[in-house]
């Protein structure tokens, strides 16, 4: 369900899968900062891994992007962590900027807190890697495209799609 800014959009994913990416490294190298929902990183590495710019307007765009996922709520009972629940929430639960630039308003360093339910799926492992060249696919169908076969094409000998 979207806010007034409107929904979050698939480039906003960017964003999920970057600090979904920080947190499963954090839990494979048995980092305790992988425990906590809230997660720091620096917006310049967030730019040049998702390939992006690093200019004025692609700091306001991130900032945008933070807005439109903090407001876009999800209504699910998919399960994580062995359980199902039904719920309704936000996919962030909080965006805060810790440091701004001196010279400008440019962000340096945000924190960002997970809503409980894609936390619960990261400290369960139910979430798939995604290749570094994902952040080159510009089309949002391409990058659709990608992830459907990146869930349904693993490690099975085959997949069918049903009518």
């Amino acid at each position: 369900m979207p806010s007034v800014l409107g929904r979050a959009t698939q480039h906003d994913k960017d964003v999920l899968i970057y600090v979904v990416s920080q947190m499963t490294e954090g839990l494979n190298r048995g980092r305790d900062d992988a425990k906590n929902r809230t997660v720091r990183f620096t917006v310049y590495d967030y730019l040049v891994t998702t390939n992006r710019g690093v200019g004025g307007d692609d700091y306001r765009r991130l900032q945008e992007s933070f807005d439109r996922l903090a407001g876009t709520r999800i209504k699910t009972d998919i399960r994580t962590g062995g359980q199902r629940v039904t719920d309704n929430f936000g996919i962030l639960e909080r965006v805060r900027i810790v440091e701004k630039s001196q010279s400008d308003e440019r962000m340096i360093a945000v924190d960002m807190t997970l809503s409980e339910w894609l936390y619960n799926a990261i400290q369960a492992y139910e979430i798939l890697s995604i290749h570094p060249d994902y952040f080159r696919l510009r089309k949002p169908m391409a990058r659709r495209l990608y992830e459907l076969a990146r869930k349904h094409c693993g490690h099975q000998a085959q997949w069918k799609i049903r009518p």
